[in-house]
């Protein structure tokens, strides 16, 4: 903290950590370089060494991890952990960098949904239509060192022509595994197409990789299943008065049938 002036309640441990803070207050860096650039940034947590180092202006950030970062210096309210981790936005959740390939845990995840925190409540549109358009996909993930140079990570911006020889870096494993999935861009493509918002796609405020959130997919389907059900129910029911109909036209039949043996007769 050698250039602080007016800040106050700030705990710095390590070499050249919250070394340009000035105004900023109740910031805790642990770790060479932690928040070294921090100027008058406030409350802000970072545990690593060069953990949270892009930040200058801002606040509430809570960073964990070597070399992890903030999308922005003026970040608010980002949580970042992982081993050169990039946050992807105000007021969300960054959990490891490009080589992690799983996120496990003994229980399934349970988002709020109580009536009592939403607005505005109505019956939702996405359904049928939105699901048909949906082209499944199977694929191969890129080594992370391969990305284009607007999503390449730090620690891999320089290797030559994104490949190995960054010094000090290791080039991850390449990952042969086949996986199942939808893609981004053509997900955005349908809901422009239909003139809809679906929550489950997004897009980074950092980078601009955009992402699907499979789970945001059940409450479509749901909407797809009970549109599919309607349909099914209304074919039942055709399908029943047709029943009727040619078990009328058979008694009819049968009445002519004896009117023709009749009329033999007579």
């Amino acid at each position: 903290m050698a250039s602080n002036i007016d800040g106050n309640r700030n705990t710095a441990s390590g070499i050249y950590a919250l070394q340009k803070n000035e105004t900023g207050s109740v910031n805790t860096a642990s770790g060479t370089n932690a928040l070294y650039s921090n100027t008058d940034g406030d409350s802000n947590t970072a545990l690593g060494a060069y953990a949270g180092d892009i930040i200058t202006t801002g606040s509430n950030n809570v960073i964990i991890g070597y070399g992890s970062d903030p999308s922005a210096n003026n970040a608010s309210n980002q949580i970042v952990i992982g081993y050169n981790a990039t946050g992807t936005g105000d007021n969300q959740i960054a959990l490891g960098n490009t080589s992690i390939t799983a996120i496990k845990g003994q229980v399934a995840f349970s988002t709020y949904s109580d009536k009592r925190i939403k607005r505005e409540i109505s019956d939702g549109e996405l359904g049928l239509d939105f699901i048909k358009k949906l082209r499944t996909v199977k694929y191969k993930l890129k080594n992370p060192a391969d990305y284009p140079s607007e999503l390449l990570e730090e620690r891999f911006s320089a290797i030559p022509g994104s490949g190995p020889g960054n010094v000090g870096f290791i080039r991850p494993e390449g990952d042969e595994n086949y996986y199942n999935g939808l893609i981004a861009q053509e997900v955005k493509t349908t809901m422009d197409e239909l003139n809809v918002e679906w929550s489950g796609w997004s897009k980074n405020d950092s980078d601009g990789k955009e992402g699907v959130q499979y789970g945001a997919l059940t409450v479509p389907l749901i909407k797809a299943i009970q549109e599919q059900q309607e349909m099914i129910q209304k074919q039942q029911e055709r399908f029943m008065e047709q029943q009727e109909m040619i078990q009328k036209q058979g008694k009819m039949i049968d009445l002519l049938r004896l009117e023709v043996e009749k009329l033999k007769k007579d």
